[in-house]
């Protein structure tokens, strides 16, 4: 099971980013109006090396912005009967035995500018995925070797959250990183977002990672993002680049399609929120339909959504569990 990331960490340093981020733009646009106007404030003012200098000082960034102290991730597992554990230290893995602080082994992660970690996922084969605050990995563990010991880690493809400007914003670290996610089902990881382009043209583009291997997702569905596991299916929901809903078993991506009488004739399922119980039980809603005829639908072995018509009552229902379903 992947370990859950530590509260606010993600939201803490997606912060510090935007901040940095901020601050680089700033600094961008103070540099490109200097290369304008310097030759003329020279020329009709004896100070103006002076006060550009004064204009080009960096703010300090703002306290809120500073990283909460939080306990690093960490996975526990057993070879041989013995317990070991694999901590994510700054940019680091530590290889332990569970009773001795001290780590055997250690791998390194290195990341851009943030020397964090926020969570690691196990695999049933022993591939590690590390879930880095600017670089995300997958690193082998031997668990056939007492003691176990670590891999090469494989970055994982380099991809942004959105079309980075260009080459320089990208070498300034300007562009925000895309995260990856990882499959307990499907035993691999994922990552979509833009390859960096020399004039800064979208290039939207999905991987899967699995073992180490980087694999393009089929062509048609570029763009998709993993949603959640559906483990009594062995598959995951992704979301297609239009939002559409997809299944993946791990060989092929089928389109989940619902026919339903009442739906309106220019109906797309495009819009949906998933829910799933402990049961197994999981069901798709989409608010789009809410005032006009409310369903649930669910998803079953095949895979196929099932409509399920709702009462009167369900009609301004805002979650299944809130409505005792």
């Amino acid at each position: 099971m992947p370990a859950t990331p530590y509260p606010h960490t993600r939201q803490n340093l997606d912060r510090i980013h935007s901040w940095q981020l901020l601050r680089r733009v700033w600094l961008l646009t103070i540099l490109a109006m200097l290369q304008v106007t310097s030759p003329a404030l020279a020329n009709h003012h004896p100070l103006a090396t002076y006060c550009l200098t004064r204009i080009a000082q960096e703010p300090e960034a703002p306290a809120a912005a500073q990283p909460a102290t939080e306990e690093p991730p960490q996975i526990a597992f057993r070879v041989e009967g013995e317990r070991f554990q694999v901590v994510g230290s700054r940019d680091r893995l530590l290889l332990r035995r569970r009773d001795d602080p001290d780590p055997f082994s250690q791998a390194l992660v290195p990341q851009r500018e943030f020397r964090h970690i926020k969570a690691l996922a196990l695999g049933k084969d022993g591939w590690l995925w590390i879930d880095g605050g600017e670089i995300d990995y997958m690193a082998p563990l031997n668990l056939q070797q007492q003691p176990p010991t670590f891999g090469l880690p494989v970055a994982l493809p380099e991809l942004m959250r959105k079309p980075c400007v260009s080459l320089v914003w990208h070498f300034l670290k300007a562009c925000m990183p895309a995260q990856s996610s990882y499959s307990t089902t499907l035993n691999r990881a994922f990552v979509t977002g833009h390859r960096v382009t020399l004039l800064g043209w979208s290039a939207l583009t999905s991987f899967e990672i699995v073992a180490g291997k980087v694999n393009l997702l089929p062509t048609k569905f570029q763009g998709a993002r993993f949603v959640t596991d559906i483990p009594h299916l062995n598959g995951s929901l992704l979301r297609g680049p239009g939002g559409e809903a997809l299944f993946y078993d791990g060989i092929s991506v089928i389109p989940l399609l619902v026919d339903f009488p009442e739906r309106p004739a220019d109906y797309v399922f495009v819009e949906w929120i998933v829910e799933t119980f402990a049961s197994g039980r999981t069901y798709l809603r989409d608010p789009g339909l809410i005032g006009v005829q409310p369903f649930l639908m669910e998803l079953k072995a095949g895979p196929t959504l099932v409509p399920i018509p709702l009462s009167e009552k369900w009609l301004n229902c805002h979650a299944i569990c809130a409505c005792g379903w």
